[in-house]
C-alpha cells in the first residue's frame, strides 16, 4: 500500500513538473485579453498556401502565428498609445501594400488586418517606441509556433519545447 501511494504521489508530481508545457490545444496565443484559436491560424495558413499555390499550409503555421500576434499585440500597443486603428487605418495600409490586398482578396482578411495594424502602429509610433510597447504587452504563444521575444516583438523561431534534438554521432 506504501509504495502504491509513493508511486502515485510520483506519477503526481510528474504530472504537474509537465503541465508547465501543456498548452491549451485550441489556442495559438493569448495577447493581453484575447486569445488566437488554432482555427484562425489554420485559415489564415490555408489562404496564403492557396496564394502561393504550395497548399502546403504547414510551411506557414508559425509565420502566420506570428504576423497574427504581432497584430494583436499591436492593437494593445496602439491602445495604450493614443493610436486609433479604425477599418480606414486598414483599408489605407492595405492599400498601399499589394501583398497585404492579395491576402483579403484570397479570404485571408483577418490576417491582413493584423499586419495592417502591426505596419500602421510601428509607422505611427516609431521603432523605439513601438518596442517599448511591445515589451509591456503580456504574450503567451503556445510553444508549437516558437518562443515570442519581448524585445523583438516576434516569435524567435525558437521551438518553446522543453525538448532538445540529441547531438549527432560522430566519426
Amino acid at each position: 500500500m506504501i509504495k502504491a501511494r509513493r508511486v502515485l504521489a510520483a506519477t503526481a508530481v510528474g504530472l504537474l513538473a509537465l503541465s508547465g508545457c501543456v498548452h491549451d490545444s485550441g489556442v495559438a496565443a493569448r495577447v493581453a485579453g484575447a486569445t488566437l484559436t488554432e482555427v484562425q491560424v489554420r485559415q489564415a495558413a490555408d489562404a496564403v498556401a492557396a496564394a502561393d499555390q504550395t497548399n502546403d499550409a504547414g510551411l506557414y503555421l508559425a509565420p502566420v502565428a506570428n504576423a497574427l500576434v504581432q497584430g494583436l499585440v499591436s492593437g494593445e500597443v496602439a491602445a495604450a498609445s493614443g493610436v486609433t486603428l479604425t477599418d480606414a487605418t486598414r483599408a489605407e495600409t492595405i492599400g498601399a501594400n499589394p501583398s497585404l490586398a492579395q491576402l483579403q482578396q484570397l479570404g485571408a482578411g483577418m490576417l491582413a488586418d493584423r499586419m495592417a495594424d502591426y505596419v500602421y502602429t510601428r509607422t505611427k509610433l516609431g521603432e523605439e517606441a513601438f518596442l517599448a510597447g511591445c515589451a509591456a504587452v503580456p504574450v503567451s504563444v503556445n510553444p508549437r509556433y516558437g518562443n515570442w521575444s519581448k524585445e523583438l516583438c516576434s516569435l524567435d523561431g525558437q521551438s518553446g519545447s522543453l525538448s532538445r534534438p540529441a547531438k549527432a554521432a560522430t566519426n
